[in-house]
């Protein structure tokens, strides 16, 4: 497990040892594009990589009003169960924090970043175990970006969901397509 920023960020650039799970890589390999679809994924990785950039860069510019959102998201989670006078940290705050901060980075709704903890528990942990699990939280999220990618290509924002959209379609232009 990486613990360190120099650790992920040498996984993050190492394709090709973190392309895939070892379960998923030898049904993504099979067939004639095995290969053309891990160049796209290459591809598709160095322009997420950019868009990202830029965004933490353009993010960077209004840090107080990106602080003022973390805290407004920790807050409504103790709101959430002050009144109780105790709490499990880590089922009711510690993980919520960083997916609600990831959707509204992405412009979702910071309150399906619940979703998010659903489909990682359904890919990343009953997945290893059950490939029909994997693919039933894979195709739940894939469907539901896709509707947030269409409404981003309809009228774009300043989120990160339209500066990857705007960088795949420069992406796209500069290749000819």
């Amino acid at each position: 497990m990486p613990t360190t920023y120099q650790a992920v960020k040498e996984i993050s650039y190492d394709t090709d040892a973190f392309f895939v799970p070892p379960r998923h890589r030898a049904r993504r390999a099979a067939g004639d594009h095995g290969a053309r679809a891990a160049d796209h994924l290459r591809s598709a990785r160095a322009q997420a990589r950019q868009a990202i950039a830029a965004a933490a860069v353009h993010a960077g510019r209004d840090e107080e009003a990106r602080a003022a959102g973390a805290r407004a998201i920790c807050n409504e989670l103790i709101d959430e169960f002050i009144a109780d006078g105790q709490c499990d940290a880590a089922a009711r705050y510690t993980k919520h924090v960083p997916v609600r901060a990831i959707a509204h980075m992405l412009g979702i709704p910071e309150k399906d970043g619940d979703l998010f903890i659903k489909w990682i528990h359904e890919i990343l942990e009953l997945g290893i175990k059950d490939d029909d699990d994997a693919d039933a939280g894979g195709q739940e999220m894939t469907g539901y970006f896709a509707g947030h990618i269409e409404a981003s290509q309809e009228h774009p924002t300043d989120d990160l969901i339209s500066t990857l959209m705007n960088a795949q379609g420069q992406g796209r232009q500069a290749a000819g397509g």
